[in-house]
């Protein structure tokens, strides 16, 4: 597992470890309980081992939709059992915990989602300029492993080219962090600065010339005493 679904295993681990998960690491097996009422006020039953084998199935399509069941489990609990009672407490205790560590794991994937912004595309096209061709070719091959739809390729000259229209918000990240990896924020930067020092170099010569030319014009047309 990656991304998002190691992060809720992780966090699914942690909640089991928990006291507060005896109640909810298995189904609820209300035949043998004698909760004759429990399937007709609970009509999605959940608890933690289901949750856990259907993220490792890649049951889920997204963060959210693992969230939901897992959230779920703590509903049930609540919705059956009377406030107060330690099967609620518990539960109330472990949805807080939930809820609370589950919200960065969900922001992240809508991130990943997330189209890439005017600027953020033009920084990483930048990127893309800059690096070697041996180094495009290794993000081309990522991106024709990703989101193959957004590469072009003309047969007339062999190049390839992005259509950055086509390019979903995943596949830019995973494209981006390649280019970032080869050429860190921190290295263009440097570079940045010593081009800037260098043209303010040049400019401040070239200044200093001029002057000198200004001063050596003026004396060659100063009035003789």
């Amino acid at each position: 597992m990656t991304g998002w679904r190691d992060d809720i295993s992780k966090l699914l681990v942690k909640i089991g470890s928990k006291k507060e998960s005896e109640f909810f690491r298995e189904p609820v097996d209300w035949e043998a309980m004698g909760l004759t009422d429990y399937p007709i006020i609970i009509t999605q039953p959940m608890d933690l081992r289901t949750a856990r084998e259907r993220l490792e199935a890649d049951y889920y399509d997204s963060a959210l939709e693992a969230a939901a069941d897992i959230r779920l489990i703590f509903l049930n609990a609540m919705t059956y059992n009377a406030p107060g009672s330690r099967v609620y407490v518990y539960a109330k205790t472990l949805s807080d915990f939930w809820e609370t560590s589950c919200a960065n794991i969900i922001k992240m994937e809508e991130d990943v989602d997330r189209p890439a912004s005017v600027e953020e595309m033009t920084h990483w096209v930048d990127k893309c300029h800059r690096i070697s061709a041996e180094d495009l070719g290794r993000v081309l091959k990522l991106l024709d492993n990703i989101c193959p739809n957004c590469l072009v390729k003309r047969s007339d000259t062999n190049e390839v080219e992005v259509n950055v229209d086509l390019l979903n918000g995943k596949a830019f990240r995973e494209a981006a962090a390649l280019t970032n990896t080869i050429l860190p924020d921190i290295v263009l930067a440097s570079s940045s600065r010593r081009s800037l020092a260098k043209s303010s170099a040049a400019a401040s010569a070239a200044a200093a010339g001029n002057s000198q030319g200004a001063a050596t014009a003026a004396e060659e047309h100063a009035p003789a005493n």
